[in-house]
């Protein structure tokens, strides 16, 4: 789970100027969340990973890290698709507000996430301390 500062496509998509900063600042924002989720991949996913750890910890948690790894690659995937598009229609004044819906839609996904993930290694934590 990324703790670095993150660029917000919430604020992006809620300020939909269409002019050519906003769309570099779109641009940059899914790079921006296709790079968080490829450390947190990293960060997550190794043999010392904090979700791999996590589960170690705590078995029964083992489906709740399935369904954040799903939804990691589904948010990745979504990023990219997103991506691709914009390499088309940037610029384009029709497309402003679709990118300023999927921005947001993707800044809320994100949100929950992370809060899914901090609440994983954090429910992993208290039972190895509460040792039941």
């Amino acid at each position: 789970m990324s703790t670095t500062y993150m660029s917000d496509l919430g604020s992006i998509a809620s300020d939909p100027q269409g002019g050519g900063s906003w769309w570099l600042a779109v641009g940059r924002g899914l790079d921006a969340l296709m790079d968080r989720l490829s450390r947190d991949e990293l960060v997550d996913e190794g043999p010392r990973g904090d979700v791999t750890e996590a589960v170690w910890t705590a078995p029964f948690l083992a489906p709740r890290a399935s369904k954040l790894h799903r939804q990691r690659q589904a948010l990745t995937e979504r990023a990219r698709s997103l991506r691709r598009r914009l390499a088309v229609s940037a610029g384009d004044p029709s497309e402003v507000r679709f990118y300023a819906e999927e921005l947001a839609e993707l800044a809320r996904e994100e949100d929950q996430y992370r809060r899914r993930s901090r609440d994983l290694v954090w429910d992993s934590v208290t039972q190895d301390i509460g040792g039941e």
